[in-house]
């Protein structure tokens, strides 16, 4: 049996070739990932926490950025594209453009099938090595859900939010998101 051997990437040979690409990529320990494209349930969800982040922050220290920012967990490498990211200090950037932030202190992802085990386990794992992040949440498609993990000190505190009218408080944007804000439009799909 043999095996060949993987062709590693440099971090700079990455850059290189991400700011160039019309798909994005994460990468880690020199390999690259394609990312696949989200459905039409996912995007509505994205786009509406997104437009209320938006609307909500403005004129505050807190900004949120969509899921084309490019974040770098700075302790192992990782380079990832969160669904949506908040920075609430002055953006801090790595390497010589303004395409990749290191220091969120919020990162929200929408499940897919297809990545909600590694958006639970080992992303999730990765992120918790963000010394600036204080909050990680998790939003269902399947089902009017958010899960929210808050930094506490040394651990990290669970928090689920369900149902209809029902509402999440994110504690270092001190903001309550609505889950009807968070699930508006998937009627135009015929599901709601």
């Amino acid at each position: 049996m043999s095996t060949s051997p993987k062709n590693l990437l440099s971090e700079s040979e990455y850059l290189h070739r991400e700011r160039q690409s019309e798909v994005k990529h994460e990468f880690y320990n020199g390999e690259i990932f394609a990312m696949t494209g989200a459905s039409a349930r996912h995007n509505i969800i994205t786009g509406n926490v997104f437009s209320f982040l938006r609307n909500s922050l403005r004129g505050g220290p807190c900004r949120p950025f969509t899921g084309d920012m490019r974040l770098k967990v700075l302790d192992n490498g990782l380079y990832t594209y969160p669904d949506i990211m908040i920075v609430c200090r002055q953006p801090e950037f790595t390497g010589d453009q303004p395409d990749t932030v290191t220091n969120p202190s919020v990162i929200m992802e929408t499940l897919s099938a297809s990545t909600e085990a590694y958006d639970r386990g080992k992303k999730f794992a990765h992120y918790r090595l963000i010394p600036s992040l204080e909050a990680y949440l998790l939003i269902s498609q399947e089902e009017r859900k958010i899960e929210m993990f808050t930094r506490e000190k040394d651990r990290w505190a669970f928090l689920e939010t369900i149902g209809e009218n029902a509402s999440l408080t994110i504690p270092p944007l001190s903001l309550k998101l609505p889950l009807d804000e968070v699930y508006e439009g998937l009627e135009w799909l015929g599901e709601e």
